[in-house]
């Protein structure tokens, strides 16, 4: 039942946070409803799930929040036309949504299969470390693009994306790829589905909520183009948001020697892969909270090695007594049959 409260409460969460976007056109107040379902929802894990999963879940949920998305005014900058921004890119909508999106779906590729020949036995703190730094690195790139710093330095502006956006990409699977990993460790047996499902839940609640801090943040330097004749002044401070948005993310890491497993995703976790008992299993797993699912989860193999054994001696002792009874019944009916021979 803790799994379905949690279910219940995410999406009580996600409908109220749709609706308020829906109905209530305030940039501040959807913001901070925003923050508030996310302090909710890490709240709602440590309560429901094993503390290692709830910590795990808070760390990249709260990164997600940090990573705010400025793609909506990103969008105007790159599609707006001569009338609407004469010194902008000009892109086509075409290009800017399916181009980019081929190539950062190639690269997505690119990244997990390089994330496994290099990175697959590096430690969980280590991957997250790096990864985040690097791609708040690669992120800075943009501010080149946004002050238009390329055009002087005779690079297109569609070979300077592209390149850009590759790399960002390669390098976010590279962050996306070990929380995956210590996730597929930390499910409770049974209920990998389940679990998976509330943690993509977070996941995409954390994406949304990033929708909102990034309009907050665009709205608070006076960014906001609408695609209208000479808006150029719209996109002043747009370099400006995409500098604080790049560093954002790096805020984050002071958490990481709390939240995430100072370990390699070739090394045991405490309590999930020892051979301890099911006392100090769930002990160090943290699930010693009352006899709730995941505890009996933990309790399963043993009780089933007792059920295999006592099925397997209840097995065989019938066999035995129907053996020995068969064996009794064919000697009496041969018995019979020798005395009728003698009378005869």
């Amino acid at each position: 039942w803790d799994f379905t409260k949690l279910a219940v409460l995410m999406t009580v969460l996600s409908l109220g946070l749709a609706a308020s976007g829906i109905l209530i056109d305030d940039i501040n107040f959807n913001f901070g409803l925003s923050i508030s379902c996310g302090i909710i929802t890490i709240a709602g894990f440590y309560i429901y799930t094993p503390p290692m999963i709830a910590k795990v879940n808070a760390y990249t949920l709260i990164q997600t929040l940090f990573s705010c998305s400025i793609e909506g005014a990103s969008f105007y900058f790159f599609t707006d036309g001569p009338e609407q921004y004469p010194e902008g890119p000009h892109f086509s909508d075409w290009f800017y949504t399916t181009a980019i999106g081929l190539v950062a779906a190639g690269t997505a590729i690119l990244g997990i299969v390089l994330f496994n020949l290099y990175l697959g036995n590096q430690n969980y703190q280590t991957i997250f470390t790096w990864s985040t730094l690097v791609y708040s690195l690669l992120s800075l790139v943009n501010v080149v693009v946004y002050k238009r710093w390329n055009v002087a330095w005779g690079v297109s502006d569609k070979a300077f994306v592209l390149g850009s956006s590759a790399l960002t990409t390669v390098i976010s699977e590279f962050n996306y790829m070990p929380a995956v990993m210590i996730m597929s460790r930390l499910c409770p047996k049974g209920m990998e589905a389940t679990m998976f499902a509330l943690l993509a839940s977070a996941s995409n609640l954390g994406g949304n909520i990033s929708s909102y801090s990034g309009a907050f943040v665009l709205d608070y330097f006076g960014v906001r183009p609408d695609g209208s004749a000479n808006e150029s002044e719209q996109f002043k401070n747009l370099w400006l948001v995409s500098l604080i948005t790049s560093i954002l993310p790096c805020l984050p890491l002071v958490l990481l020697p709390y939240l995430i497993p100072n370990a390699k995703p070739t090394d045991p976790l405490p309590g999930i892969d020892d051979d301890n008992n099911d006392d100090d299993k769930a002990k160090q797993y943290g699930v010693r909270r009352g006899q709730n699912d995941t505890d009996r989860l933990l309790s399963d193999n043993g009780e089933e090695k007792d059920m295999e054994g006592a099925y397997d001696g209840n097995f065989r002792s019938g066999e035995e007594t129907r053996f020995i009874g068969s064996f009794t019944n064919t000697g009496n009916r041969n018995n019979g049959h020798d005395e009728e021979e003698e009378d005869i």
